[in-house]
């Protein structure tokens, strides 16, 4: 894992304005997740991995893909508790988004702010109406329909998971 570690420090650097790691991390945030159904290679040289971040510079404009672990782990992001989100919803579609999953799809604007105070006022919430469950499960089903990609298509738009 330390030449992993050490390549994508290098390759993170080489992408960043900033020489020192310190600095070049803080220039870059999470611009996509996604789960892939094919893996890929994240930017430290690791395979497989399906947990993707799309990382940008905020300085730059540069973008890297990276993998779940090491953006936790080493760029310091969080993005564990999103993806466990999506994988409990994946396997119960009714699950409720946490707070973290909630933020980052309407910092996307996969979801409005009508949709974001649903989210919120529902989320701790064991036993919801029929109405606000099936709210819930259209919701999730964009959410997940967003964070799943099949190798070969191209990345989807927030209108390609809205009827």
């Amino acid at each position: 894992m330390s030449t992993n570690r050490f390549q994508l420090i290098e390759r993170i650097l080489e992408l960043s304005v900033a020489d020192s790691w310190d600095e070049a991390k803080s220039e870059w945030e999470i611009d996509c997740i996604e789960q892939s159904e094919e893996p890929d290679t994240c930017l430290c040289g690791h395979f497989p991995i399906n947990e993707l971040c799309h990382l940008i510079n905020s300085e730059n404009g540069n973008s890297a893909l990276v993998g779940n672990v090491c953006v936790n782990k080493f760029l310091e992001m969080e993005s564990k508790k999103i993806f466990d989100c999506i994988g409990r919803i994946r396997q119960d579609i009714g699950k409720a988004p946490n707070p973290d999953l909630i933020d980052f799809v309407h910092r996307k604007d996969w979801v409005d702010d009508w949709q974001r105070g649903f989210l919120y006022s529902t989320f701790r919430k064991r036993k919801l109406t029929a109405e606000q469950l099936s709210i819930r499960k259209e919701i999730n089903e964009v959410i997940l329909l967003l964070v799943t990609r099949k190798r070969g298509t191209a990345k989807m738009s927030q209108e390609d998971g809205q009827s």
